[in-house]
């Protein structure tokens, strides 16, 4: 049991050197290897508008926004940068620990969110959609005071919907998030 006790240890203390996250804070612009996702032909992308509630049909009135922006949640426990570029967090950092450089702890990888996902993206079992929202500028909005954000994104077959909400001095939050196609397939995730 110690042996393998001390195993995993030496596994972790090795994954610490092999992926070193990055001291340089987010970055303004995403990996160079990401494309963006290609509009449908036709009508150019409708200017940024938010829907009211949750339950609107995936044939309503395109909503996103035209280029990255990003959106900054601080709590007592948490800084947290997220880009409306698929509503994914760039930087999540835990304030009350401290790295071996004895900054606020960085818990989003950034060389190994390039190879594979920044936090919050969606993920697919089957089949992606026909416009992956990973890649869409969504609409972000603050919420609750600063302590929310909610993202959206709909080009009237593919809606998005990704919600964040955090309390002001704990480490517990609400994520709701859903995605449909159509207006079928819609999953809810909380």
């Amino acid at each position: 049991m110690m042996l393998a006790f001390a195993l995993v240890g030496l596994v972790l203390m090795l994954s610490q050197f092999l992926f070193k996250p990055s001291n340089q804070g987010p970055k303004q612009q995403t990996p160079a290897r990401v494309e963006q996702a290609k509009a449908p032909a036709g009508d150019p992308p409708a200017p940024s508008k938010s829907l009211s509630g949750t339950d609107v049909n995936a044939d309503a009135e395109p909503v996103a926004a035209t280029n990255e922006q990003l959106t900054t949640v601080d709590t007592k426990v948490f800084h947290i940068v997220f880009s409306n570029k698929g509503g994914v967090a760039k930087s999540w950092q835990l304030k009350a620990y401290r790295d071996s450089q004895g900054k606020p702890l960085e818990l989003v990888n950034e060389k190994a969110a390039e190879k594979t996902w920044y936090p919050l993206a969606f993920l697919y079992d089957n089949q992606k959609p026909a416009t992956d929202p990973n890649f869409a500028y969504m609409v972000a909005t603050v919420t609750d005071g600063g302590l929310g954000v909610r993202f959206e994104f709909s080009n009237g077959r593919t809606r998005a919907l990704k919600s964040l909400r955090f309390g002001p001095d704990s480490y517990l939050f609400d994520v709701t998030s859903e995605l449909s196609e159509n207006n079928a397939g819609k999953k809810r995730i909380k």
